[in-house]
C-alpha cells in the first residue's frame, strides 16, 4: 500500500472515530487551559471545563482522580470537591494550589461518566491543564520555610517556631490559618 494510501486511509478512520465520538461520548471544550493562582484558589467557571454528554444521557458526573493514590506534598495542588456534576454551579469548583515555587504546572486527571439513552454507563479519562501564574507570587505567604530535621530513628524534630516558619500577610484584614493537609499518607508525618 502506498503511503498516499495510508495517509488518504487514516484521514478517513480519524473523521470516523471523530464522528462516532460525537454521537456517543462527552464533549470536553475548554476555551483555553485553567490559570491558576500561586498558593491560592481559583474557581473554575464553565469556560475554563465545559463537559456535554449527548442529548438523552442523563447522571453526568466528574470525579477527579489525579490526588486519590498520591502523595499531597508531592503535588502542585488539586481540584476540589473530588465529584462534581458536568453542569456545575459557579462558584462551587476550584483548583488550590499549595505554593511550591517549583511546580508552575499540573494536569488534573478526571473521569467524566454518565447513562447513554440506550441505559448504557459511558465513562471518559479527561485532563484538565493547569499552569501556575508565576506573577502571583508576590502574594505569597510563606516567608520562610527552612524545614525541620530529626536526628534520630522514630525521634522528634525541633518545635515548629518562627524560626523555621514565617507568614506574610495583612494581619489588620486577613486571617492565617496554619493545617495539616488532609490525606498526607506518606513519612514523615
Amino acid at each position: 500500500m502506498s503511503t498516499w494510501n495510508l495517509i488518504n486511509l487514516h484521514a478517513v478512520l480519524s473523521y470516523l472515530l471523530i464522528l462516532h465520538r460525537s454521537h456517543t461520548s462527552a464533549e470536553l471544550i475548554t476555551s483555553h487551559e485553567l490559570n491558576a493562582k500561586f498558593g491560592g484558589k481559583t474557581i473554575l467557571s464553565r469556560t475554563d471545563l465545559r463537559l456535554e454528554p449527548p442529548p438523552g444521557s442523563e447522571g453526568c458526573n466528574v470525579r477527579v482522580i489525579s490526588a486519590t493514590n498520591a502523595d499531597l506534598s508531592s503535588l502542585a495542588g488539586r481540584l476540589l470537591p473530588s465529584m462534581f456534576p458536568c453542569e456545575f454551579e459557579e462558584g462551587s469548583v476550584y483548583y488550590e494550589h499549595y505554593g511550591l515555587p517549583h511546580q508552575n504546572t499540573a494536569s488534573e486527571r478526571l473521569v467524566v461518566s454518565y447513562v447513554s439513552k440506550e441505559s448504557e454507563r459511558i465513562t471518559e479519562p479527561v485532563t484538565l491543564s493547569v499552569t501556575v501564574s508565576l506573577a502571583d507570587k508576590a502574594d505569597q505567604i510563606v516567608s520562610r520555610n527552612t524545614g525541620l530535621s530529626v536526628t534520630v530513628f522514630n525521634g522528634y524534630s525541633e518545635p515548629i517556631s518562627g524560626a523555621n516558619l514565617g507568614f506574610t500577610y495583612n494581619r489588620g484584614s486577613e486571617d492565617c490559618i496554619v493545617s495539616v493537609l488532609n490525606g498526607a499518607h506518606s513519612w514523615p508525618r
